[in-house]
């Protein structure tokens, strides 16, 4: 034991320490303290199921089902198909925001769509492809097949193809809104059973083709409904209906037999019209050119246009008016050809207003067929603005 030294004021004392004493009883022990909150539980992941919907995000918590959480487009395409997908006993695929790069093969009664159409955007960079009654498609060949694809937006070089030319019976619908689209090639097989409808869609190509779209009886094939559009082929048995939206850029074309109705369109810019096709008109303001070809037909009553420059023949074209400067007019029977339109019947009105000339005293209207009349003027040497008002 080391020497304990102390030291005292005013003298010194020095001595060796004495041993250390045994040491004390324990005392009792304290009382225990309160036990802590628990902790928060782990992410144990997504544990529900609803009914025949699946789900796809670019990424999802560790123990999400995989059977019905996925983060590619087709893959949970592929699981719907698994389900046993009908008209009457859908599949969804749900898909969350964000940009996906995959070309997509689509199966009948598994429609997709984004999970917030018209806000976040769900971009799709690739192609897609919907064969009805064909490949996967294959078992519901003669029954009713369905596709939904809403809210999402496709690249302008990608395009979305439909092709039922190998399906052997029963309708094929297309449904969509609210999508913006690349290029698009739609081909039916004119039997009155392929149908298609947009709506708010925007079709941001100038390459739109729609190939033997008919619906059911002869009906709309194809509706479009407050779109905004551009240049479009409508091809073969087609048969378009437009409803509102605006004509932006480009021109339509119309060969085969396609009959296209635009009604209330902003801004319709230019159509040619083939032999055997029909386009009409109404409601609409024309500010291109209509050209209808030999053996083709417009009707734009109902409907602005310009001069009568926007409405050119030889193809019968049914419009509400025409007018034409006639004369200086020869004593008796004066025969007026319609210059570039033609009219589908003599069920119009003319109204001639002098220019120039004696006057018009006397003068008759007779022999009015599509692309003709007859000015009969008693006195000739007249000039007048010849306008045709159509029924």
């Amino acid at each position: 034991m080391a020497d304990l030294i102390k030291r005292f004021p005013g003298f010194d004392c020095e001595g060796e320490g004495g041993e250390r004493g045994e040491r004390g009883e324990r005392g009792e022990r304290g009382e225990r303290g309160e036990r802590g909150e628990r902790g928060h539980r782990g992410d144990a992941g997504i544990q529900f199921e609803p009914a025949r919907t699946l789900f796809v995000a670019q990424s999802w918590p560790i123990g999400a089902d995989p059977a019905i959480f996925f983060t590619s487009i087709q893959a949970a395409i592929n699981q719907g198909a698994t389900m046993n997908p009908t008209m009457t006993n859908q599949v969804l695929v749900l898909v969350y925001p964000g940009s996906y790069t995959e070309n997509l093969t689509l199966v009948s009664n598994v429609g997709i769509a984004a999970a917030t159409p018209g806000g976040s955007i769900v971009q799709l960079n690739g192609n897609v492809t919907w064969q009805p009654g064909v490949g996967v498609n294959a078992p519901q060949t003669n029954t009713i097949e369905l596709v939904i694809f809403n809210g999402f937006t496709m690249a302008v070089p990608n395009t979305f193809t439909f092709d039922s030319t190998g399906k052997a019976s029963a309708a094929a619908i297309f449904y969509t809104q609210q999508a913006i689209f690349g290029n698009v090639s739609f081909t039916g097989r004119g039997i009155n059973l392929d149908t298609a409808f947009f709506f708010l869609a925007n079709f941001n190509s100038l390459s739109t083709s729609w190939t033997n779209m008919t619906g059911q009886a002869q009906t709309v094939g194809v509706e479009l409904t407050a779109c905004r559009l551009r240049s479009m082929t409508f091809a073969g048995n087609t048969v378009v209906r437009v409803q509102s939206g605006d004509f932006i850029i480009g021109s339509w074309t119309l060969t085969g037999t396609a009959n296209v109705t635009a009604n209330g369109v902003d801004r319709f810019l230019a159509a040619a019209v083939a032999s055997g096709a029909l386009l009409t008109i109404a409601g609409s303001n024309i500010v291109g050119a209509i050209s209808v070809f030999a053996g083709g037909a417009a009707d734009v009553r109902g409907s602005n246009y310009g001069q009568n420059a926007n409405l050119v023949g030889p193809g019968t074209i049914n419009r509400s008016t025409w007018t034409q400067t006639v004369g200086p007019t020869v004593v008796g029977a004066n025969v007026v050809m319609v210059v570039n339109a033609p009219f589908p019947d003599g069920a119009y009105n003319v109204i001639l207003t002098l220019i120039a000339g004696p006057g018009s005293a006397g003068i008759t209207v007779t022999g009015k067929t599509g692309p003709s009349f007859t000015i009969n003027d008693p006195v000739g040497g007249n000039t007048f603005d010849a306008t045709i008002i159509h029924d």
